[in-house]
């Protein structure tokens, strides 16, 4: 089978996710699948090209529920999390994935941005606190520049935003790419450009002043 082929069967397994209401219950899924798994055994190409879509759209519903799972089950209350920070610029913005919550392992992690707090002690790319959460999902409105939020968040993996109400530290140790860019950080320092060389060679967006992405943006808005 062609990776042409495979693409084709991928785009039109996914593109339901557009326009469906809602998503499928567990016993439809169940059923499709078994559907699909019965029909590959038919030696015919095409039965087993609309095999292999109705998997796909399988897989896509399923990514589709566990992005929806994360915030309709971890909003409004508080919750007991462990996160591992992924990103952050220092000081009040926080990337990150909830890899525990009331003390069991959930995967795949959900990813979520807290905002307006700093931590208790300094803060890097790798390192494991025990929280307690107040969260809540990504809400995104079109504005002018048809740049949608909610969408962005949620191709970033990153669906859940919010605030910590108490965090300590578990692992204080960064990961070895966050030692990598303090070094080249370091290094680029004496550069006028230091941060938008950051954050195109190694995609670290915080680093870049808000002005220049203010620029950015009003520059495409013009382009559109």
């Amino acid at each position: 089978m062609k990776i042409t082929t495979v693409g084709v069967c991928i785009i039109c397994g996914i593109f339901p996710l557009l326009i469906l209401p809602q998503l499928p219950g567990t016993l439809t899924l169940a059923s499709l699948t078994v559907f699909a798994c019965v029909l590959v055994f038919i030696p015919f190409k095409t039965v087993r090209y609309i095999a292999l879509t109705l998997l796909f759209f399988v897989w896509g519903i399923l990514a589709a529920k566990q992005i929806l799972w994360a915030g309709e089950t971890l909003t409004g209350a508080t919750q007991d999390a462990i996160v591992e920070i992924t990103a952050t610029d220092g000081m009040t913005t926080h990337y990150g994935q909830i890899t525990h919550l009331q003390g069991r392992r959930i995967f795949p992690a959900p990813g979520l941005v807290l905002y307006g707090e700093y931590l208790p002690q300094a803060v890097c790319a790798g390192q494991l606190w025990s929280m307690k959460l107040k969260v809540r999902a990504v809400h995104g409105q079109l504005n002018d520049g048809g740049f949608d939020s909610q969408r962005y968040a949620i191709a970033q993996h990153q669906p859940l935003t919010g605030r910590f109400l108490q965090a300590s530290v578990i692992e204080p140790n960064c990961s070895l790419r966050a030692q990598y860019l303090a070094s080249l950080q370091t290094t680029l320092q004496p550069y006028m450009w230091n941060a938008v060389i950051l954050g195109l060679g190694m995609g670290e967006r915080l680093s870049v002043p808000k002005e220049i992405k203010k620029y950015h943006a009003r520059y495409w808005k013009r382009r559109i």
